[in-house]
This record gives structure tokens, C-alpha cells and sequence, in this order.
């Protein structure tokens, strides 16, 4: 995202490439300190306000509303700034996508997290008076707008998008599923959870979806493993069919990510795949497949 934000090429042999004649620097705010623990909401908004007064020219924020661990940052943004929402992980509600949008943020979705949909089913939600300046805009070449493979994926994604918006009892099911899962990681000595989205509000997307922990290093129980030292881990967990999200880092170390989507709220699928994957976690955070440490 950062070169992205850049206006640069983000991925393949030409990763960094300038793809605009419109350079932008890119300033990373830090969500968590270097033992992982989310940062305050005020030091948070503090750190973007002065990033914001730092550059020269426009400041545009990205907030982010559900991060890779589940954190929205920042809460609140300079009033002088320009603000785009990034809540392509859907762990948010209409209500929150209609708020935003009052305001004048455009919203940036995806199909592809929490409802399970098809990759690269995106979506930028416009404010109305913000449509007619994007009126002439188009994708870069071979890429188009509306076209067939973008309006079938959010096909395929919509019947659990549907069925999810008319589903009563969600936040239940999702308190029910978190109790579990922290529960469940809490019973492996190997792992240590990682603190993530703090509960606001009553509705299902007030509360936490995402689930990240440390894996203890076996040579070293005081030491945790960092995201490179977990790549062969998530490896493993993969090829035996237990799918988590890929390691990220979180300071000195690195963290696994269990996730909630929609259709496991949906049709109960957690119950019965929770038991299994913290078996699979515990044999393979045992005796985990090492690399060199960086």
C-alpha cells in the first residue's frame, strides 16, 4: 500500500517504479509499540496531526478502518486534511460507511475478507458530491471500469454479503466465537495473544474479527518468533489445511492471524474448525520448521 499511495508500481519486477507525474512521499504512522501493544488513540491521532503539519503541499490520511490485526486508526484526523477511508477488510457496518461518507471521505471496500468473496472484488464508495470529478476517470490501460470479471465476483460475493444483512444475532455469534478463540489460544503455553481491536458499540463490528498471537521460539521460550521465522510455520499449517493469515510483523517479533469471517458466523463453521486448528497450531508450534533468524 505504501508504494501504492505513491503512485508507484507495488508489486513485480517493477516494484517501485513511478507511475504518475505526481511523486508523494509516504510517512508510516506506527500503530503498536515494539512489544506489540496497540498504542493509545490519542498518541495515535497526535502522531498523524503532526505528520499531517510535516509535508509540504496536500495531506491526504489514510484511515484505516480494520487494519491486517483489526485496528482502526486514526479516530479522529486535522481538520484540513483530506481523508480516504481503506475498509477492505468489510469489518465494518453501513452505518460507519455512511458516516464516513457524509463527511466527504471516499470508502475504499473489498468482497474478499470478511465476506469471503472472490479476490480483487473492490469498491470505491464516493460521497455524491464528490462523483462528478471522478465523471472522467479511468482505470489504467487494460484495467477499465465495470468490467465483467469485477461485476462477477461482487456477484458471487453477494449472497453472503445478503444473507449477513439480514442475519439477527451476529454480535452474539461473534461474542461466542471471540470467547472461544482466545480461550482456544490461551490453552497452547506456546502462543501469546497479541492485543487488537478494543469493543465500541453494541453492533457486530464493534467487536474484535481478528485474533493475532505470537508463536514462542522452541530454542528460546523467552523469545518470540519473528515474521520471517514464522513464514515456515504458516507453511506447514497450510499444507495440513488449517488457513490463517499470513504473518505480519509487530515490532521486534511477528504475528499469526486468526480470522472470523461472515459465513462462519453464518452457518456455524467455527464451532467444529476451531478444535481442529488449535491442534494443528499446537503440534506445529512445538516443533516448527526453522530458518536462519534475521
Amino acid at each position: 500500500m505504501p508504494l501504492a499511495a505513491a503512485c508507484r508500481q507495488f508489486d513485480g519486477p517493477a516494484a517501485g517504479t513511478l507511475l504518475a507525474g505526481c511523486p508523494a512521499t509516504v510517512l508510516e504512522i506506527p500503530l503498536r509499540s515494539d512489544d506489540g501493544v496497540p498504542l493509545g488513540e490519542d498518541a495515535v491521532n497526535s502522531a498523524f496531526a503532526a505528520a499531517a503539519r510535516s509535508v509540504r503541499g496536500r495531506a491526504v490520511i489514510c484511515l484505516t478502518h480494520g487494519s491486517k490485526t483489526g485496528l482502526v486508526a486514526p479516530t479522529s484526523v486535522p481538520a484540513h486534511a483530506d481523508v480516504i477511508v481503506d475498509a477492505c477488510q468489510a469489518r465494518i457496518g453501513p452505518d460507519a460507511v455512511a458516516a464516513y461518507l457524509r463527511r466527504g471521505w471516499p470508502v475504499v471496500l473489498t468482497a474478499s475478507k470478511f465476506f469471503g468473496g472472490p479476490a480483487f472484488a473492490a469498491a470505491l464508495l464516493l460521497p455524491r458530491a464528490r462523483v462528478a470529478a471522478f465523471r472522467d476517470w479511468r482505470m489504467a490501460p487494460g484495467g477499465g471500469t465495470g468490467t465483467l470479471g469485477t461485476v462477477l465476483r461482487w456477484t458471487a460475493a453477494l449472497g453472503a454479503i445478503e444473507a449477513f444483512g439480514r442475519a439477527d444475532g451476529m454480535a452474539d455469534a461473534l461474542l461466542a466465537c471471540g470467547a472461544a478463540v482466545s480461550r482456544g489460544l490461551g490453552s497452547i503455553p506456546s502462543l501469546e495473544q497479541v492485543g487488537g481491536l478494543r469493543r465500541g458499540g453494541q453492533g457486530w463490528d464493534g467487536l474484535p474479527s481478528i485474533f493475532t498471537f505470537g508463536v514462542r521460539d522452541p530454542a528460546d521460550r523467552k523469545r518470540l518468533l519473528t515474521m520471517a521465522g514464522l513464514q515456515p510455520l504458516h507453511r506447514r499449517l497450510v499444507r495440513d489445511g488449517v488457513l490463517l493469515g499470513q504473518p505480519v510483523s509487530l515490532g521486534r517479533f511477528g504475528g499469526l492471524r486468526l480470522a472470523i469471517g461472515a459465513r462462519n458466523l453464518l452457518d456455524g463453521s467455527w464451532v467444529c474448525g476451531l478444535d481442529r486448528a488449535f491442534g494443528a497450531l499446537a503440534e506445529a508450534a512445538a516443533t516448527p520448521v526453522r530458518c536462519p533468524r534475521t
